[in-house]
């Protein structure tokens, strides 16, 4: 009767504990077996992005008459862009640059922003005048809004994924440009050029879904499949095309969490 009883309470408690710790145990095929933070509360802070990667094809034009594999490589504070006209004897195109600032933000009341911010350093000499045009390339992408997990779906476990809904997003490219030549008593004035681009959605208008492949304390893993439209009006006619492949980020905390 003793161990029937101990039987019927283990059950009972059993029901009651283990719901308050469903979000303690790992999801993601990377993450911790078990955890005494929630998945929620892992998620809370402030994230610094340690290493990006995106490989994708872009096809241009109605025919697909030219496909490129661009990839993007970004590890620390170095920025690495690869470029690649398929089907063609082109050489393979490379662009260097530093990091400035890729950090991301998340909050407990459900809201997020990030900032991803790089720059681009050029010269070019003259042959004939000897002059030297530096050319520097500043590009800084923002954006805010709210952030949540999806529950289980298809093959998915539940908080395996991360809905990030935009809210605001804003696009800044700074190109400064300096000529200097041997003849020159002074230095010279350089030439700045802002283009800024803002965009505001309506609430699930613009949204990205990631899986989380490790949610740790200190370390996530993101993966995002991509499969995208873009229309451009780079030129007179406009422009098109589509992006194809996928891309992950690695963040590691940065400076003193906010948690719950």
């Amino acid at each position: 009767m003793n161990t029937k009883k101990s039987t019927i309470l283990l059950v009972l408690l059993s029901a009651v504990i283990l719901p308050l710790f469903t979000g303690c145990f790992g999801v993601g095929e990377d993450d911790p077996f078990i955890s005494l933070r929630t998945r929620k509360a892992r998620m809370i802070g402030n994230w610094e992005v340690s290493a990006y990667y995106k490989n994708v094809k872009q096809i241009y034009g109605i025919n697909n008459n030219t496909v490129l594999r661009v990839i993007t490589d970004v590890q620390g504070d170095e920025w690495l862009e690869t470029t690649e006209i398929i089907g063609s004897e082109q050489e393979i195109e490379e662009v260097e640059g530093i990091v400035i600032n890729n950090e991301m933000q998340f909050d407990k009341n459900g809201y997020f922003n990030a900032i991803y911010e790089y720059q681009i350093v050029e010269g070019v000499v003259d042959e004939e005048s000897l002059e030297v045009t530096t050319t520097t390339f500043t590009v800084k992408e923002t954006m805010d809004g709210t952030w949540n997990f999806l529950g289980r779906i298809d093959d998915y476990s539940n908080k395996e994924r991360l809905s990030l809904v935009v809210m605001n997003s804003k696009i800044t490219h700074t190109t400064v440009t300096e000529i200097q030549s041997d003849d020159d008593e002074e230095e010279p004035i350089p030439t700045t050029n802002v283009e800024v681009w803002t965009y505001n959605y309506a609430n699930g208008e613009m949204s990205m879904i990631w899986e989380l492949d490790m949610l740790k304390n200190d370390e996530i893993h993101m993966y995002q499949d991509l499969n995208n439209f873009y229309q451009t009006s780079s030129d007179a006619a406009g422009s098109s095309f589509t992006e194809v492949g996928y891309q992950e980020k690695t963040l590691i905390t940065k400076g003193e969490e906010t948690n719950e």
